[in-house]
């Protein structure tokens, strides 16, 4: 009888220890799977700055700008002067960025005074010019060249294996990405027809989130 006893005894202590090994194991493989679902969740982030927006630019202020602040936006690059035929094309830019800066777009001005000398002004004659006669609200940036060897870096972006800039109020088109979407030339108003589908084409796609 305390044989039968000593077995029955001995057989509950092995069955306690199995069920409670089992329950460690089930907690412990519950954990890791509630880990692995956090690890395939989070988007790995490791790619540098693409493109447009891995670049800098001084602003009008002389305050270096660090272009990555408009990663995700449709962005139009445009080389200004204030003295030239196409200066007009000041009132379509801000005509542009009023339509559709609500959907990600903004247009970024910058002055130059490469050619025929019709950028004389300082960087506070440039932006007075602008706010007072075409109400502009879009960024300008500082007076740099944007042809030739001495280009600023947003410049040698654009044309790098591409024809240099040949006049002001040249636009580029950069998509939310950071690539170049599409190239106008001067005589070409920013409110025509073509501009206006390739701003819209580049604001259809879908924003990149990875930061």
């Amino acid at each position: 009888m305390k044989k039968n006893n000593s077995s029955v005894a001995f057989i509950l202590v092995g069955s306690l220890t199995l069920l409670m090994t089992g329950t460690v194991a089930l907690a412990g493989a519950t954990k890791a799977s509630k880990s692995e679902v956090s690890a395939v969740s989070t988007p790995l982030c490791t790619a540098e700055e693409p493109g447009f927006f891995g670049l800098k630019a001084k602003g009008i202020d002389g305050k270096e700008v660090d272009l990555s602040a408009y990663r995700g936006k449709v962005v139009m690059v445009v080389n200004t002067a204030s003295r030239c035929g196409y200066t007009g094309q000041y009132k379509e830019l801000q005509q542009l960025q009023a339509r559709y800066e609500k959907q990600g777009f903004t247009v970024l001005g910058f002055p130059s005074n490469d050619f025929a000398g019709q950028e004389p002004g300082t960087n506070d004659q440039i932006k007075s010019f602008c706010e007072l006669n075409y109400k502009v609200t879009f960024p300008l940036f500082s007076k740099a060249p944007v042809a030739g060897e001495g280009k600023q870096p947003v410049y040698r972006f654009l044309t790098a294996g591409r024809p240099e800039v040949g006049w002001n109020f040249e636009k580029f088109v950069i998509d939310r990405k950071g690539q170049i979407a599409g190239r106008f030339l001067s005589k070409i108003e920013p409110m025509s027809k073509d501009v206006v589908a390739a701003v819209e084409a580049a604001l259809a796609q879908k924003p990149d989130t990875c930061r």
